[in-house]
């Protein structure tokens, strides 16, 4: 009778051995497509950050470049307050004269004062192409804001852009916390 018992062990385990072999032979390839859609997903993601990245960078080209060419066609200035029309642009008119005196009184401004006004021009211009709405279809974006860091050398300008940006797209989640995009323009003032 002991044999007989040690016998139903045997052929018990061997069945459960079979169907879980069984169970793994015919779900492996929904194992295999689960991860490999996670993958997929993974690299997808990736792929779009590199992509919001570029279109980033583009941007913030764009409206330095466009600061530039304004300020370098006005004198410095935006907006002059004392102004002259020369060749049909308006210039500012950086050294008034003094009644009496042979000298005039500089109405220039310093590299910080220009860092600064470009750090402001860029902070109201930048919203309107930081957006990103073209890469929120197959995945929620969630942007914060963003800061802007101008430094003007002798020959270029160096921006920084700090901006959060976080991707996810089922249970994954693509995250910069603080993408940085540095960007070197090879002008000068």
């Amino acid at each position: 009778m002991q044999k007989r018992g040690q016998v139903t062990v045997f052929v018990i385990m061997a069945l459960v051995v079979l169907i879980v072999l069984a169970l793994l032979f015919f779900g492996r390839e929904e194992i295999r497509d689960k991860a490999s859609t996670s993958t997929n997903v993974g690299k997808k993601l990736e792929v779009e950050m590199s992509s919001i990245e570029k279109e980033i960078k583009e941007c913030l080209t764009k409206e330095s470049v466009g600061f530039i060419q304004k300020i370098s066609e006005r004198g410095g200035y935006l907006e002059p307050v004392k102004s002259m029309n020369y060749k049909g642009k308006n210039l500012a008119i950086l050294c008034q004269n003094v009644p009496g005196k042979d000298y005039c009184v500089n109405g220039m401004f310093s590299v910080k004062d220009l860092e600064l006004r470009m750090n402001k021009y860029l902070e109201d211009n930048l919203v309107g192409c930081l957006t990103l709405s073209g890469f929120s279809d197959d995945y929620e974006l969630e942007k914060g804001e963003f800061q802007v860091n101008t430094e003007i050398l002798k020959n270029n300008i160096i921006l920084t852009l700090k901006l959060p940006v976080k991707l996810r797209k089922e249970n994954l989640e693509q995250k910069e916390t603080g993408l940085l995009i540095l960007s070197v323009l090879k002008q000068s003032l």
